[in-house]
Order: C-alpha cells, then structure tokens, then sequence
C-alpha cells in the first residue's frame, strides 16, 4: 500500500471470537493467524479504539523518521521523570542535553549550569533566563535528537497568575517550532475538561491552534510516548 493501514480488529481472543462469531456468524481467526497476515500486508494492528485514533494522528501529522533519540520538554519535575521511564519502556532514549546546549543555559541562566536534563523539568525553567520552548528549538537544531516531544504544561501554567498569556506564549511557540522543525514532532495538551470557563476556554483556544497548524496533538504524554515509538518503528521497519 501507498497509503499507511491501521486495523482494529474485535475477536482476538477466545472470548471475544466466540462473541463476534454468535453476533455477526463471521469467522473470527485466531490471533496469530491474524497478526501474521497484518505484518505481511505492511498494515499496523492495534488494540483499543484509543490506539486507533492515535495512530491516524500520528501517520497524518507527524514527519517520517526512524531514530529513537528523543528530545522531551514541559512539564514538572515528577512528570519528566515518569516521562523518561515511558520513554524507555516503550523503546525510545532520553539522552542528556549536548554540550552546545549546556553552554547555552549555562549563559543565560548560570544557576541552571548542570541541572537542566532530559526530559525538560519547565517549572525549573521558570523565572530563568531560559525558557522551555528556546531549549525546544535548540533541540530542534541539534543533530543529539532524532524526534521531540512539547508538553503544552497547562495544569502548572493554570495555577500561576499569569496563565492566560503564558499557555498562549507557549502554544505559539509550539506552533512555530513545530511546523519549522523537519523532525518528528508530537505535542502533549489535555482534555479541557476544566470546571471554570476561562480554563476551559483557553485549553480549547490552544488545542485548536495546534491543530490548525497540522501538529500531532496528543492527551497525554503516555499516548504521545507510546504513538511517536510506535511510529518510529514502522519506518525502521519499512527501511529494512
């Protein structure tokens, strides 16, 4: 196929062949049948609606790549390190930061010289003379990463008094890193299931700026994580 195929297929297990076959008389298969054929055909099989969706995200807006080095910024302390942990058990590397890049924190924010890693911790960044979205672009740069990961941060940035026009600042940002960057690219933004309206407005604002400049937008960043491997992997495998 010319086109990228991502399947979703109920009946994969005993319990639920034998539930498709009494509700639609079809035969189900069985599972290793079935994936064989798939990975034959050059087509990706997933398991959940969600990784469905996902998937047609990340094949229509992410560029192709194959590299596993991975560049991740946004976020706070606990949530950079939990990213790091997903990275690497979805198959995909969080090297350190290049020396170039070091030199330049190291410039602007001295106190930050040899404590900024990655995954990029933004609520260290803060008040810096550094931000997130600058250390982005010098990653974008570098030849140290092969795809990056921007996390929008909007639960930290709501919390702070100045968070209309930081979400703002940084979701412009994004948008201009990521639509210039030739590299793989995923953002994560989540759901704007907020109870206060100027909450939810301005998630819903961000979203739909990302969106509209075409960049794979994901909920959270175990699915941006796990898509972008996955992603990668297809196009090593399609290399071969």
């Amino acid at each position: 196929a010319r086109k990228r195929v991502v399947l979703l297929k109920a009946g994969r297990t005993t319990a639920g062949g034998r539930t498709a076959a009494s509700h639609t008389a079809a035969l189900a298969g069985r599972r290793a049948v079935w994936e064989a054929a798939v990975r034959q055909a050059g087509a990706l099989a997933v398991g959940t609606v969600e990784e469905l969706i996902d998937m047609l995200i990340a094949f229509s807006y992410i560029r192709p790549g194959r590299g596993r080095n991975v560049g991740v910024v946004g976020g706070g302390g606990g949530r950079s390190v939990l990213a790091a942990d997903q990275c690497e058990e979805a198959g995909l590397a969080t090297p350190p930061l290049p020396t170039e890049i070091e030199s330049v924190i190291a410039e602007r924010a001295p106190d930050l010289a040899g404590w900024i890693t990655n995954p990029v911790d933004q609520s260290i960044l803060a008040g810096s003379g550094i931000g997130g979205a600058e250390v982005l672009s010098l990653m974008a740069k570098s030849d140290a990463f092969d795809a990056l990961i921007a996390n929008v941060g909007e639960p930290w940035a709501l919390g702070r008094p100045n968070a209309e026009p930081l979400v703002r600042r940084v979701t412009e940002r994004f948008v201009e890193i990521g639509t210039r960057s030739p590299k793989p690219f995923a953002v994560v933004l989540g759901p704007a299931d907020y109870s206060v309206e100027w909450q939810w407005r301005l998630v819903t604002e961000a979203r739909e700026k990302l969106v509209n400049a075409r960049l794979a937008v994901f909920p959270s960043m175990e699915r941006a994580i796990r898509s972008l491997a996955t992603f990668l992997a297809c196009w090593r495998d399609r290399g071969k």
